[in-house]
């Protein structure tokens, strides 16, 4: 969730006060959060997002319905409401669905979600004093430092 892409493709967004959706927007879930830029082009020059709107287990997400019934919307408090316009019913199920399982796990993981954790490899070479013990025989040291 935090290092790769959940979720990417086109929707139509709409914020708050605003009466008319922005076509053919870019967006992106990724790291507790939904990046929006104003185009494909952008989004594919790796440019900053425009607006990011966080995802997690104070956001409200709901069912917009829509004429179609192809939109959908996220607030978090203090933020304000976006709404996003799906092309098709298939594809807003499938967004509600990753943006459920997203806020979910960020609920489950908590701190680590939060908070980016560095883990360290095994120490990968002999250690000397292991390999100068007289009583091993080469087929042991060999055995020994076998990578399984």
């Amino acid at each position: 969730c935090r290092e790769e892409a959940v979720l990417v493709g086109g929707l139509g967004v709409k914020g708050e006060g605003i009466t008319t959706w922005q076509e053919d927007c870019w967006v992106r879930l990724m790291d507790w959060k939904l990046s929006l830029w104003s185009g494909v082009e952008q989004y594919e020059q790796a440019r900053s997002p425009t607006r990011c709107v966080r995802v997690d287990q104070e956001t409200t997400i709901k069912d917009g319905g829509g004429s179609e019934g192809n939109t959908f919307t996220v607030e978090n408090y203090g933020e304000g409401k976006v709404e996003f316009l799906c092309p098709t019913k298939e594809s807003k199920v499938m967004w509600l669905a990753h943006l459920y399982q997203h806020a979910c796990d960020q609920r489950r993981w908590r701190q680590a979600a939060v908070h980016k954790m560095e883990v360290l490899s095994p120490d990968t070479r002999p250690s000397l004093a292991r390999s100068q013990g007289k009583t091993r025989s080469k087929l042991v040291l060999m055995y020994n430092e076998t990578k399984i």
